[in-house]
């Protein structure tokens, strides 16, 4: 049976796996015993006479730490490169839309991350988002223990009393801004508020889970909140 001849487009990977076995002073045996195969198919890789898999081309990859890319020719670079979405820990989808926004905006897209409220506003969403968790970890607590209604009707009073008492302590002033950078700048407000509401939750939230004070908790309170009433209605619906 004749062997296998590697075509015209692939002659450039045994030329490099000849020169790094070269720069590491290595056996073909070194490589063979590493792949698990015979010293002779090693010989036939670095001689041109036949390819590796898709799997034995990633194992030697990673035997030199190079880019199976640039064994085969597919770049000029032949360091092992993290990719972005491996190394930032986002998708794929959110990858192409940085893409896009760094081809039309470069230098705005390069200034917000490197500026330390970007970290600030990505801090606060969490915070947010940590909030919403909260706030309907605790409604769901409320209702567990058919204290809706109550819960409801009281702080809702409460919280119109005190909307009521800053809208109408609120000094009114005549001289408002006119200046297009204003409104430049409420439009950065609102689509950060925006954004930041969608991201964390906040939109999910039922209006009583918003205007409920018994939700202002943190989730370690509200678990022991959880146990209290429980505690609390188990020992009464037990007599």
């Amino acid at each position: 049976m004749a062997r296998k001849t590697v075509t015209e487009d692939f002659e450039i990977f045994p030329k490099r796996l000849s020169l790094l076995m070269k720069e590491r002073k290595l056996k073909q045996q070194d490589l063979a015993e590493f792949l698990s195969v015979k010293r002779q198919t090693v010989s036939l890789y670095m001689t041109g006479q036949s390819m590796p898999d898709a799997e034995q081309l990633r194992n030697i990859a990673i035997f030199f730490n190079v880019s199976s890319d640039w064994l085969i020719g597919l770049t000029g670079d032949r360091s092992v490169q993290i990719r972005a979405v491996d190394m930032l820990g986002i998708s794929s989808s959110a990858l192409d839309g940085l893409l896009e926004a760094s081809k039309a905006f470069p230098d705005i897209l390069s200034d917000i991350f490197s500026h330390p409220g970007f970290f600030g506003l990505v801090a606060a969403i969490c915070r947010l988002k940590a909030g919403v968790y909260t706030a309907k970890r605790a409604h769901e607590v409320v209702h567990e223990k058919g204290l809706r209604e109550n819960f409801d009707s009281v702080n809702v009073l409460k919280s119109f009393e005190k909307y009521l008492e800053e809208y109408l302590g609120y000094p009114i002033s005549f001289v408002e801004p006119r200046h297009a950078l204003y409104g430049y700048l409420d439009d950065v407000k609102i689509l950060a508020e925006n954004l930041a509401k969608e991201i964390s939750g906040y939109n999910n939230l039922s209006s009583a889970e918003l205007m409920d004070h018994i939700y202002d908790f943190e989730p370690r309170e509200i678990e022991d909140f959880a146990k209290y009433m429980n505690d609390l209605y188990g020992k009464q619906e037990s007599k």
